[in-house]
């Protein structure tokens, strides 16, 4: 049998699950030095309308029908949108009996069957689930006699998951959960069937709510063993002999300023005069001297990317021992930075600037509310005259860098934000709006 016949029983069996290029050669057994060919004859079966390949790069089957790798996105209601790979096709109305099984997230083929009209999608049809997008759902479990429902908290599902008594695994009446389904939605069966797979907690527990939505989107809550493990043989004092090799600004008046509820400190300032000049210097958390290249910390930094804030809780890129410890720049405490100082004058112009490999040791940390209130006169809430002058010292240069960056032609995006107010038992008592004042707008500017 031909290769190009043999590619084509694979990819429109039944059972074909979509392989990649290097997945599908392996499959049928090619060789290196044949790799070539059979990459031209993949090339020429796209040619011939015969397969396609999705932006993941999987060999997709094409039938008779035009057919579109995309997402389902679902409405809660009785219908779905496919949303295309191809942006250039607009998105497809998906009435609930053509789904074929689909559910919201799912990777599928869609065929157009009513083309688009004035004001009205096209509408169309599921050909093929090429991949389930999420197995383990979130939701609030609804027990009853001999079974349960669980109750999905992502109402684009549009369906609840049912739970036969064997597959409560201690599940409780109102208990949140992750169920894993294990039966999709069919002609005979509205609902998909799943087992419970995790229980976390009682719906009304205080910080459940945070908590699910951590598993929703699948944020990594707990570090693996082998980051942890590094992170606790990590040293929580500066070592003496790495002091000794970087530029020591100890002595400088050095200041932390974030928000009230901040637990780590990154970033922190010192500035000074040198005749009309202003001397600034920002001071960074270090964080690289610590985390090295391809160890199990690093790795697992780059896995999350980013620490994720949710009101009363941090999920850190980073596990406490650096997040919060030596790597935070606490006052009092000496620490590791990479420093840029830089000579700016009266009119805002940087002169001069270098960067260097510091120790530094913060002498106060302060919050925008209290810096604003005094740097705006509506209240000094400091009895350190030193402490006063800096800040007077920062609020000018401030103002000096603002004016010449708006002349500049910048723009300020000042959006009004929100800041939500919680009680000891995390529940809301208060929404008010995130005030942006001269305290936030100072560190940012430097």
């Amino acid at each position: 049998m031909k290769i190009k016949q043999k590619v084509l029983n694979i990819v429109n069996s039944n059972d074909y699950i979509p392989l990649t290029f290097d997945e599908l050669s392996s499959r049928l057994n090619i060789e290196k030095k044949d790799k070539k060919i059979f990459h031209k004859i993949i090339n020429e079966l796209q040619k011939d309308k015969k397969i396609l390949l999705d932006k993941n790069s999987n060999i997709i089957p094409i039938t008779e029908q035009k057919a579109y790798p995309g997402t389902i996105q679902g409405s809660g209601s009785d219908f779905c949108y496919f949303i295309p790979d191809d942006e250039s096709i607009d998105d497809i109305f998906i009435a609930k009996k053509d789904l074929n099984g689909a559910i919201h997230k799912d990777k599928v083929l869609v065929t157009i069957t009513v083309d688009k009209k004035p004001n009205r999608s096209p509408e169309g049809k599921v050909l093929q689930i090429l991949s389930r997008e999420t197995k383990k759902l979130v939701g609030t479990f609804d027990e009853a006699k001999g079974y349960g429902f669980v109750i999905l908290d992502d109402k684009k599902y549009g369906f609840d998951v049912f739970v036969q008594s064997g597959n409560k695994n201690g599940a409780k009446n109102n208990d949140k959960v992750v169920v894993k389904l294990i039966k999709t939605p069919s002609k005979k069966h509205k609902n998909p069937e799943g087992v419970i797979v995790e229980v976390l907690g009682g719906k009304d527990d205080p910080g459940i709510d945070i908590y699910s939505i951590a598993k929703t989107f699948k944020l990594p809550y707990e570090f693996p063993k082998k980051v942890k493990e590094q992170a606790k043989e990590i040293e929580q004092q500066v070592d003496e002999s790495e002091k000794k090799s970087r530029m020591d600004f100890r002595d400088l008046f050095t200041v932390t300023i974030d928000g009230s509820d901040a637990k780590d400190f990154d970033d922190a300032i010192s500035i000074t005069k040198k005749d009309d000049n202003f001397i600034l210097y920002v001071h960074i958390a270090d964080v690289s001297h610590y985390v090295r290249k391809n160890t199990a910390l690093d790795k697992e930094a780059f896995r999350r990317g980013t620490s994720v804030y949710m009101l009363d809780r941090v999920i850190p890129m980073l596990p406490t021992e650096l997040s919060n410890g030596i790597c935070s720049l606490n006052p009092n405490e000496d620490r590791l930075c990479l420093t840029v100082k830089m000579e700016i004058s009266p009119t805002g112009k940087t002169l001069d600037y270098k960067f260097y490999e510091s120790v530094i040791n913060s002498d106060y940390r302060l919050v925008y509310k209290n810096v604003s209130d005094f740097l705006e006169d509506i209240e000094n809430p400091y009895d350190d005259e030193k402490l006063t002058d800096n800040l007077l010292l920062m609020k000018e240069l401030y103002e000096i860098l603002s004016v010449r960056r708006k002349n500049r032609g910048s723009i300020d995006f000042d959006f009004p934000e929100t800041k939500i107010i919680l009680d000891e038992n995390s529940k809301v008592v208060d929404v008010t709006k995130d005030e942006r004042r001269i305290g936030n707008k100072l560190i940012e500017e430097f």
